[in-house]
């Protein structure tokens, strides 16, 4: 085998595992959100001045989350595709 074929090899195999990595981390930031307005729900707590549920201003953790991992999915298919190539 020449070099060139172990590095390419090498380099599909890093992209891999950064993937994985990044979809791990994906689902226990969305999870952790998750948990984090449920308790908000919870308690019912509100703002003092506005009375805006605190539930409401965390679930923007969740929805960032679920957009971030939408995009990454979408990124990693393109790069896969090109990989491919």
């Amino acid at each position: 085998m020449s070099v060139v074929l172990i590095l390419s090899m090498m380099v599909v195999l890093i992209g891999f595992v950064m993937h994985l990595v990044t979809v791990v981390a994906l689902v226990v930031f969305i999870y952790l959100s998750w948990k984090f307005v449920k308790f908000g729900l919870f308690t019912g707590d509100t703002t003092p001045g506005l009375k805006i549920p605190l539930w409401l201003l965390t679930s923007v953790l969740l929805v960032s989350g679920c957009l971030m991992c939408i995009h990454y999915f979408v990124n990693a298919i393109r790069e896969m595709k090109e990989t491919g190539k």
